[in-house]
């Protein structure tokens, strides 16, 4: 027999190897939760990567999970219109426009990316489900539904039923600041003049290679720093600019990081500024985004 997962993509492939232990924070937990949503409740909180079970008297089960990658990220209330243990995987019509080499339909098994269990909302698209990548778990890496991992996912399914009222909570704010994607060679070395700080986005993996090929090898800024997000992508992009950087023999003369306690990120922007001459973040809220960080205008 073919394995049904020879042949996929790496994005919908199931992890292989031994098996990653979940970070502490994302590892299911009971937590005091104040909310007045009723018992029962599930609440996605996005820009944080949790899922909320609500039990009333002030207490929550949270779960870590994945959820939707930058620009797929939604809010909304749902509730569940069905439930299905390992389910079948038919992709939607939009997703295959998407991404054409996905297969049509893929039988439900430990290999299909729902994983274990499955609650559908709505009348949409998305679903509250397992998967076979556990390690994308605290990421933003999915179409628009949340993952959690298969041990995980069972514990919900056995708590809520049909009818079940889903709050998905918004994602995370993107800065209108200067972002590596919109930065093109031509004017990249302005652009270097009249920005201090530079963003990174979810993985950065195109980007980390633009920014540290142009801004470094290109214009010579050697003394870089880092200020990346202690969470979810943010450790994904920190680790890219950080490879990226060393393939050109650079190590940052700044490494700083902000975690989701962290209104004003001053202190860390001094410390940069002290011996960087150019900054690369993985900053993604504008409420987090000091004056001193913003893009100034040439």
């Amino acid at each position: 027999m073919v394995p049904q997962s020879r042949g996929l993509a790496n994005d919908v492939r199931p992890e292989t190897g031994p098996k990653k232990e979940l970070s502490p924070q994302f590892r299911r937990t009971l937590i005091g939760y104040p909310t007045k949503e009723p018992a029962g409740t599930i609440i996605i909180d996005t820009p944080n990567t949790y899922l909320y079970l609500v039990l009333g008297n002030g207490k929550a089960l949270r779960y870590g999970v994945g959820v939707g990658r930058e620009g797929f990220t939604w809010s909304g209330a749902e509730r569940v219109t069905k439930m299905a243990e390992w389910p079948d995987w038919n992709p939607p019509e939009e997703m295959i426009v998407r991404q054409p080499y996905l297969p049509r339909f893929m039988a439900g098994g430990e290999t299909n990316p729902l994983g274990a269990r499955a609650l559908y909302l709505g009348k949409t698209v998305y679903r509250i489900h397992g998967t076979n990548q556990p390690s994308t778990i605290g990421t933003f890496v999915s179409s628009g539904c949340i993952r959690l991992t298969n041990e995980d996912v069972t514990d919900p399914y056995t708590r809520v039923k049909v009818g079940t009222r889903v709050v998905v909570l918004p994602g995370p704010v993107i800065c209108p600041a200067t972002d590596a994607t919109a930065i093109t060679e031509n004017d990249a070395q302005q652009q270097g003049r009249d920005n201090y700080l530079f963003r990174v986005g979810m993985y950065g993996t195109g980007q980390a290679n633009f920014m540290v090929d142009t801004m470094v090898k290109k214009f010579g800024h050697t003394k870089v720093g880092l200020l990346t997000w202690t969470g979810g992508w943010g450790v994904t992009g920190r680790g890219e600019l950080q490879r990226r950087l060393k393939e050109n023999g650079l190590t940052p003369v700044a490494d700083e990081t902000f975690d989701n306690n962290d209104t004003d990120m001053t202190p860390q922007i001094i410390k940069l500024k002290n011996g960087a001459h150019r900054a690369f973040s993985t900053m993604r809220s504008c409420a987090r985004t000091p004056s001193s960080c913003k893009p100034r205008k040439s």
